[in-house]
């Protein structure tokens, strides 16, 4: 399966030949393959040695991790409601006379 990503060329990049920008191109992708080798074979050494994370601690990170992005939402949604309210309180009061 092959890809086709489209590249931008900024102001700054524009007068470098063709060549030199493929070249960077190459030596970016090969870094990021051989970060995600090198990555990999740590995560394999680590399991040959044991040092594994059990499937349940697992499900309870990912858990916890969801429901605290929950709260935070619901917390940021109640103190915008917050925030509205005492301006929309002040209108109608001038409007009672209240003032």
């Amino acid at each position: 399966m092959s890809s086709v990503a489209m590249v931008s060329l900024d102001d700054g990049i524009k007068h470098r030949s063709e060549p030199i920008l493929i070249a960077k191109a190459i030596k970016n992708y090969l870094d990021v393959q051989e970060w995600q080798i090198n990555e990999i074979r740590k995560g394999i050494e680590e399991a040959d040695r044991g040092e594994l994370v059990s499937h349940e601690k697992v499900k309870a990170y990912w858990k916890k991790k969801c429901e605290d992005k929950i709260s935070v939402q619901r917390y940021e949604s109640a103190n915008a409601e917050r925030s509205i309210l005492p301006q929309v309180e002040r209108k109608s009061d001038r409007r009672s006379g209240a003032y």
